[in-house]
């Protein structure tokens, strides 16, 4: 077991990272969206809750930091169609940063919700 290994046996978490693809029927307009979604371990920063002041303080807005091993990210996850899926929430993925050594990738994620 490499050190990578061992750090995510250590302090990983279930997570699901979600694609969500609308396509929209131009006949009617009707719109339909498929989401496909991919279970892993990833290890979790946050989330960090903050009130929306440009919401008045109606809304919260959470940031999470997600790690998760390249290997383990799905074809096509990228923003704006990529989500994360934990701590019963569902986070946007806003910016996707890969390690230098391209082994992790770090995924910001914010959430928006109602009241606090």
């Amino acid at each position: 077991m490499n050190e990578l290994d061992l750090i995510f046996a250590d302090w990983s978490e279930a997570v699901t990272l979600v694609v969500k693809q609308r396509d929209v029927d131009p006949a009617d307009g009707a719109v339909t969206e498929t989401r496909t979604e991919t279970a892993t371990q990833a290890i979790l920063g946050g989330p960090e809750r903050s009130p929306n002041d440009a919401a008045g303080g109606q809304h919260d807005i959470a940031d999470l930091s997600v790690l998760v091993r390249t290997a383990d990210i799905p074809e096509g996850y990228r923003p704006p169609s990529a989500y994360v899926a934990a701590h019963e929430s569902e986070y946007r993925v806003t910016e996707v940063v890969r390690s230098a050594d391209d082994a992790t990738v770090l995924l910001r994620c914010r959430s928006m919700s109602f009241g606090s």
